[in-house]
């Protein structure tokens, strides 16, 4: 039995209820909701339970895919690495066809050797590997010269260059030379990889050559002498005869002119040849001085304008006139140039052409001389053909003397004057032919 107090004030009421009553009302007002909670409750705990089976799946495919995706990766990987050694291997053999291939560590040990370092040298692998290249010292080379190469490679550079070894039975033989340093992370070299081709023959034909070249640099020598001696007597008695000859007989003094402007022409030839060899074989001599450019372009001027200029009237002009001006060289191969470049700007342009010659100060410290003319100009596919030695751009002009060797001349002389030569030139218009010279001090006048 339960009491249940009631209270109207001034009077208090106890009633008297069963607790099975109240049990049975209490649960008639809250069943609903509890038996809502219980099943909420049991629906949460599957779900859990529902959600970490579905998990623990998950997690399984998801492993299951990643492993997939790595073993496709390491497919890949492997498939590409065994690739790029097979592409390797190719390399190899193509470069261990072609050339003489050979490796060392950082001391220049060797450790490998292909069979063409094998064959040309005489030696076997067995017998190279773990040696010093200083096996192959033909001895020809400087220990300067070693030094570099070894500075260059110790340094991660790459070493390019031409060597003399020298084979297992004594000969020698040469390799056009490439050195490789591998690098490791910090960047320092741990192996070097040597590349080389075979240059002996082309060495040898180079030797050859070089001593038909001396030989016929002699030649030409020689016999510019040889010829140089009568044909100035021919000039000489071909002058005086044109003294002598009366003024009103003109057939014979055009004549005696022709003999002496063809003789003329013909030393010039000479002597232009007898340069050529002197240069070639190194005994063209210089002095070099201080020299006023001024003077040296006035005397050309004069020379070229009477034996030349006049006779196709061509007007020369020249604006070189500072005398306080001075350059650095010899004068008589400065006049040699001048008259050279004033002849081929008279020779090659328009009848009743103009010359001029100007200078330019560079910022270089040179001071550049131009000869600029009016006649055709050069095309520039030929441009690179000038300045070398037998080359007559207009040959089929047969009536333009020449043999092609005074442009070659001149820049043989300015470059040994250490100066630069060069022609800028446009179709129709002309061409300006310049060069260079150190320019020494300007006076103060």
């Amino acid at each position: 039995t339960a009491f249940h107090r009631l209270s109207w004030n001034p009077v208090t009421v106890f009633v008297s209820i069963p607790v099975a009553n109240i049990r049975a009302a209490w649960w008639q007002n809250n069943q609903a909701f509890y038996l809502l909670t219980s099943v909420s409750l049991l629906g949460a705990i599957f779900i859990y339970f529902w959600l970490m089976r579905r998990q623990a799946e998950w997690e399984a495919e998801r492993e299951a895919a990643n492993q997939q995706v790595i073993e496709a990766n390491n497919a890949r990987s492997q498939a590409e690495r065994e690739r790029l050694a097979h592409e390797l291997d190719d390399v190899k053999l193509a470069l261990d066809e072609h050339s003489i291939v050979s490796r060392s560590d950082v001391t220049g040990i060797i450790i490998y050797a292909n069979e063409k370092f094998c064959d040309i040298s005489g030696f076997s692998r067995e017998e190279l590997v773990g040696q010093n290249h200083r096996i192959l010292n033909s001895g020809l080379h400087t220990a300067a010269f070693f030094k570099d190469m070894w500075h260059t490679i110790a340094s991660g550079n790459i070493w390019h260059g031409e060597i003399r070894n020298k084979k297992k039975d004594g000969s020698f033989y040469w390799v056009d030379s490439t050195i490789v340093p591998f690098l490791n992370k910090e960047g320092k070299p741990y192996q070097y990889v040597s590349i080389r081709t075979d240059i002996t023959p082309y060495i040898e034909a180079r030797a050859v050559a070089e001593a038909a070249n001396r030989t016929k640099s002699t030649f030409l020598s020689s016999m510019s002498h040889e010829l140089r001696t009568p044909l100035n007597a021919i000039l000489g008695f071909a002058q005086l005869l044109k003294i002598q000859i009366e003024a009103d007989k003109h057939e014979q003094q055009e004549s005696v002119s022709h003999i002496i402007s063809a003789g003329e022409q013909l030393l010039g030839l000479i002597n232009d040849l007898l340069d050529l060899s002197r240069i070639e074989v190194g005994k063209l001599d210089f002095n070099i001085q201080n020299v006023s450019i001024a003077e040296l372009v006035s005397s050309s001027v004069s020379i070229v304008a009477s034996s030349l200029g006049n006779k196709r009237n061509i007007q020369i002009t020249n604006t070189l006139v500072d005398t306080r001006v001075i350059v650095r060289g010899d004068s008589l191969r400065i006049r040699q140039i001048l008259i050279n470049l004033l002849n081929n700007a008279v020779k090659y342009n328009r009848e009743q052409g103009a010359v001029k010659i100007d200078s330019v100060v560079q910022k270089n410290g040179m001071l550049r001389v131009q000869v600029i003319d009016t006649g055709t100009g050069i095309a520039t596919e030929q441009l690179p053909l000038l300045f070398k030695h037998f080359e007559r751009l207009n040959q089929k002009h047969g009536t333009i003397e020449g043999a092609g060797i005074g442009l070659y001349v001149s820049r043989q002389l300015v470059e040994a004057m250490l100066g630069n030569i060069g022609v800028e030139s446009v179709q129709g218009q002309g061409s300006t032919f310049w060069f260079e010279l150190p320019l020494a001090i300007q006076q103060e006048g």
